[in-house]
């Protein structure tokens, strides 16, 4: 299993392609001479070029990340560096260049409504831009503005070369007008992602399930799914990231539940009796990161290890980039 620490959910990274890989794409012409215009229907926008780098159905469940290898290869080579660098076993479900000149506005938006007409929550979808153009003046504007549920600004970001912006597609966003002294195509490299979730059926029965029950400022079934993708994310197994998708569902130390919401038996059903143990052990255990962690250094078995992984990605779902997340990953870190 590969750990990443992740600065979840919004995260900015600098110079972390390789320069030339973004020359490569910003000399390719095809690429810049203009596109469709989107938002064609919204009459208040004047809308953006757009350039689509794979030719699939603008809205899709599957993953085209092959598809995308077929096509553009040189666009692919950055999808797999953002994949085994910063955002794992994600899908890839749309692929697009953006071009905005003076005058052409970026309108507040979501990327995920999609997802949330077919009853998808916040973890299941993320946004990576990586920012194209060679020099960018701060005086240009352009930046990407991140909204709050007020319409408050919460993150602005300017378009620098190379950086790399990841957030939650659920975010209202917006890329901000450029001032009338920009003469130069602003350029935006975009990936819709979604996460790998590998039993559907089950994330609609703990849907099902956990309505009513809260988790913090969020929904339970939030909090769940969540950290199903993360362990998926970082690589883990089938049953540990079932494990995951079930892991405090009979209650913890931690998070009381009021009333029981499933047996045993329902869960060995779903996942499996290994899956199940880790979730029992998980909601069981007194004092669970010490004791997992004594008994993973005292045999280093699987069975600690799992149980591990999944404290370290609960942890990491709800921000808790703590002390206790980085030794956990000090100690399952797998070597490169």
């Amino acid at each position: 299993m590969r750990l990443v620490m992740r600065n979840y959910p919004t995260r900015v990274y600098d110079n972390a392609i390789n320069p030339k890989l973004i020359e490569a794409i910003t000399n390719t012409n095809k690429y810049f001479s203009y596109g469709w215009k989107a938002n064609n229907k919204n009459t208040d926008d004047q809308g953006h070029w757009n350039i689509p780098l794979c030719v699939q159905p603008k809205r899709s469940e599957h993953d085209i990340s092959d598809k995308l290898k077929e096509q553009n290869q040189l666009v692919h080579s950055v999808w797999k560096y953002l994949q085994d660098h910063f955002i794992g076993n994600q899908k890839l479900s749309r692929a697009y260049i953006n071009g905005y000149t003076y005058g052409t506005d970026g309108f507040i938006h979501r990327d995920d409504s999609f997802f949330e007409e077919r009853g998808a929550d916040s973890p299941y979808a993320e946004t990576v831009i990586v920012y194209l153009n060679p020099q960018w003046d701060p005086n240009w504007g352009g930046e990407t503005a991140i909204f709050d549920e007020r319409n408050e600004i919460v993150r602005s970001v300017l378009p620098r070369h190379g950086r790399i912006l990841i957030f939650d597609a659920q975010k209202q966003h917006a890329s901000r007008p450029l001032s009338r002294a920009c003469d130069v195509l602003r350029q935006v490299l975009v990936f819709k992602t979604m996460a790998n979730v590998s039993e559907p059926d089950n994330v609609n029965f703990i849907r099902q399930k956990t309505i009513g029950h809260k988790h913090s400022s969020r929904t339970f079934f939030e909090h769940l799914v969540g950290t199903h993708i993360e362990l998926i994310k970082h690589g883990a197994s089938a049953d540990t990231a079932n494990a995951g998708l079930f892991h405090s569902v009979y209650g913890t130390e931690f998070y009381k539940l009021h009333g029981q919401i499933m047996d045993r038996s329902n869960v060995v059903e779903r996942i499996g009796p290994y899956a199940e143990s880790l979730v029992h052990m998980f909601c069981t255990t007194k004092n669970r990161f010490e004791e997992f962690t004594g008994q993973y250094t005292a045999n280093r078995s699987d069975f600690y290890r799992d149980l591990l992984a999944i404290e370290y990605c609960n942890l990491i779902e709800q921000g808790a980039v703590s002390e206790k997340a980085m030794k956990i990953q000090q100690m399952i870190l797998s070597p490169e």
